[in-house]
């Protein structure tokens, strides 16, 4: 596992199949002072075959609006880099069950549509872990949500 994984961190994404929602790669594009490197870290891991890494079609539209907005052209093509077949992390479609059962978690655990989406996405292809840094998302059965650790 990579080096700069707290060691407790490593042993529960080894082997696993993860998802990372949205924030995770905006901290490693931005080089967010307090998570880039950790999350630099955990992609590499995916790159490096360590764990098997996921995300939804959603992140794309989540990622791109300030690149777009700032009309820089690099910070594009960095976003779509991710999801290349070097970096290992596979972009998941959001399909009309995956619509539905967002909307299941939305009615049970009052979270934001896009937070429901990429988790239904999660758990519809039976990934092991959510690994977000959002606080607002609460622990739910059907999957393992993991926070980035406190900085």
């Amino acid at each position: 596992m990579s080096k700069d994984i707290p060691l407790e961190w490593g042993f529960q994404l080894h082997g696993k199949s993860v998802y990372f929602d949205a924030n995770i790669f905006i901290y490693l594009l931005e080089h967010h002072s307090d998570f880039g490197e950790i999350c630099l870290s955990i992609v590499q891991s995916a790159v490096d075959k360590e764990l098997d890494g996921y995300s939804g079609d959603l992140v794309l539209a989540e990622l791109l609006v300030k690149p777009l907005k700032e009309n820089n052209a690099r910070a594009v093509k960095a976003v779509k880099d991710l999801f290349s077949k070097e970096t290992r992390i596979e972009l998941l479609p959001h399909k009309q069950l995956t619509f539905e059962t967002a909307a299941h978690l939305r009615a049970s655990y009052k979270i934001k549509l896009p937070d429901a989406l990429h988790i239904a996405t999660a758990i519809e292809n039976h990934i092991e872990i959510f690994l977000t840094n959002d606080r607002e998302i609460p622990s739910i059965p059907e999957i393992t949500v993991l926070q980035l650790p406190s900085s």
